[in-house]
């Protein structure tokens, strides 16, 4: 998994969550929000 934080020009930050496939380094899912809980990594 990785986790990358960005922030806009107006300000706003946001997230994005990546879940990547150990073998082949391919991205398996990918979830933006402005705030990631935990509960949203565990799944």
């Amino acid at each position: 998994m990785e986790l990358v934080t960005d922030q806009l020009n107006c300000g706003g930050r946001y997230r994005v969550l990546h879940r990547l496939d150990d073998f082949s380094r391919g991205m398996m899912s990918q979830l933006v929000a402005v705030s990631i809980t935990d509960k949203q990594v565990a799944r």
